[in-house]
């Protein structure tokens, strides 16, 4: 008896975790409809903006340097993320910038993001495919769970 109550909290555990960097997987969500852009200028490049929510029931923390944009063949494409609050004007040029920015600092930045159960975050995308390339099909958050790419 104590050995199947044992097994149930372990499995208990293992499904409340929110993929913080322990190895499990984040459950993230589009919370928002995505809208995916193409600029006037650049036929081969698109802007997505949404929001993702955390469905886990831990917080889960999320750094734009781990997103990817991957293609069908889950190779990555060029791309770049956000998690904006909003417009702010940068505070250094890019050849100023700091070495080791604080948390604090990446956090306003859009950097990285920590979001709690049950909330919703920004989120900002954009790739290029080169000519000839495969179109992304999936955004990888670097916490194990993926979203696909409308």
């Amino acid at each position: 008896m104590a050995a199947a109550v044992a097994v149930a909290l372990v499995a208990v555990l293992a499904l409340a975790s929110g993929g913080g960097g322990d190895g499990t997987a984040a459950k993230l969500a589009w919370a928002t409809k995505p809208v995916v852009q193409t600029p006037q200028y650049l036929p081969d490049d698109r802007v997505l903006i949404s929001h993702i929510r955390n469905d886990s029931l831990q917080d889960v923390n999320l750094s734009a340097d781990d997103v990817r944009v991957l293609n069908s063949d889950g190779k990555p494409l060029r791309s770049t993320a956000q998690f904006p609050v909003g417009y702010g004007q940068g505070q250094f040029a890019p050849v100023q910038r700091p070495q080791n920015p604080s948390s604090d600092a990446l956090r306003r930045r859009g950097r990285i993001v920590t979001i709690k159960p049950g909330q919703k975050a920004p989120l900002t995308l954009s790739w290029s495919v080169p000519p000839g390339g495969k179109q992304p099909v999936n955004v990888d958050l670097g916490v194990g769970s993926d979203l696909a790419i409308p």
